[in-house]
């Protein structure tokens, strides 16, 4: 997965540079997380729909959005940032035209969503090595939510509920190789764990139950900055294999 930021454009050379950057990036764009990923990770780009995180550079959250960027930072920082989430999902289906597996009376559906668990949430740190190393350290939630759709509902032989939660730690390093261009990498260890029910055609209830794994990966970027108030970033993030065991 490839992704390109700019930040603060002022000229129409710089804009035809970054547009050219995203045209030769853009099939990768939007294969990330199996479209699941979270763009809230506790940090201040919330604020700003995350638009030109990877170039901004402008608190410790950038050890996650773009490692390189750790090195427009001046001193050592620390940043901890949360949200809270409420699922509004409710399914109306008719009875009459619906045939029920295993039978018995339904509810359709009725409200499958509710509170994120656990709450959104991202810690970042950036430490000042020397005047162009950095270390970064980056612990949030990559992915995940949860559904109950009740154990009445007309599709309770797929699933009654289900959670999933992707936690993500991230060890990076930046290096300044001149007034204009960084780099950085990081390594992603994600742990993942998912849960869910179900009831059979016999109305016997079978639970997955804590079904996790570690999965590893890696991360590579870039921040230039060609004249002042220009910034570009580039991250690339590779892909993560996680097969997940549990308990049936």
């Amino acid at each position: 997965m490839i992704k390109v930021w700019t930040k603060a454009i002022p000229g129409s050379l710089a804009i035809s540079l970054a547009g050219l950057v995203l045209m030769l990036a853009s099939p990768r764009t939007y294969a990330q997380c199996g479209a699941i990923c979270l763009y809230e990770v506790g940090g201040t780009e919330m604020g700003r729909a995350s638009a030109g995180a990877g170039a901004a550079a402008q608190d410790a959250s950038t050890a996650f959005w773009n490692s390189a960027g750790m090195t427009r930072l001046d001193e050592n920082q620390l940043l901890v940032g949360g949200f809270v989430a409420y699922i509004n999902q409710k399914l109306i289906l008719n009875d009459s035209t619906v045939s029920v597996n295993p039978p018995g009376d339904t509810n359709g559906g009725h409200q499958a969503g509710g509170f994120l668990t656990p709450p959104g949430m991202g810690a970042y740190a950036v430490l000042k090595l020397t005047d162009d190393l950095r270390f970064g350290f980056t612990f949030n939630g990559m992915y995940g939510g949860a559904l109950n759709y009740g154990k009445r509902w007309v599709g309770r032989s797929f699933v009654t509920e289900n959670s999933l939660l992707g936690l993500n730690i991230m060890p990076s390093l930046a290096y300044r190789v001149t007034d204009w261009l960084s780099f950085g990498v990081g390594l992603n260890a994600v742990y993942t764990i998912f849960n869910q029910e179900l009831v059979t055609a016999a109305n016997a209830k079978v639970k997955m139950e804590d079904a996790d794994d570690w999965g590893f990966g890696y991360t590579l970027s870039t921040l230039i900055e060609p004249r002042k108030g220009t910034r570009i970033g580039i991250v690339y993030r590779s892909e993560i294999d996680l097969k997940l065991n549990g308990d049936l």
